[in-house]
């Protein structure tokens, strides 16, 4: 699907794999939500800002609060993607406090991703939103 997408397009891609990929990301096996979020950020990119907005990312924060730990993990290692093709404000409300929650999770391995991952975004999403978790955090 991933692979497939940036090759036909988003009309073709919406009209193909939109509503099977949302129905891949709730599945009740982990390892098919963790490829759903692996690929996360290519589907996003292929399926445009509108449906990132309006579908995709409420998706995203729904897998983030994830109960195991390795889906949550594979979220923390793609923030820095979704980052790159959410508006401003979107980073604020939506990625900030997710960020934050990865910085503090039960789980250590997410904890380091978050931290890795945290020196590789992008400076807009470093100067604009982390600021934030400074200031109200």
């Amino acid at each position: 699907m991933a692979k497939v997408a940036p090759i036909i397009g988003t009309e073709m891609t919406n009209e193909m794999f939109f509503e099977k990929f949302i129905e891949l990301t709730q599945s009740v096996v982990s390892n098919v939500r963790k490829q759903c979020v692996t690929v996360f950020p290519v589907m996003c990119e292929v399926l445009g800002v509108e449906v990132l907005e309006s579908h995709m990312l409420p998706l995203y924060v729904k897998l983030c609060d994830d109960t195991l730990w390795n889906n949550r993990n594979a979220c923390a290692q793609n923030i820095q993607y979704i980052s790159i093709l959410c508006s401003l404000n979107l980073r604020r409300k939506y990625l900030v406090p997710i960020m934050k929650k990865f910085m503090f999770d039960d789980s250590r391995w997410v904890i380091i991703s978050a931290l890795n991952v945290s020196h590789l975004l992008p400076l807009s999403f470093l100067f604009n939103s982390f600021l934030i978790i400074l200031e109200f955090g």
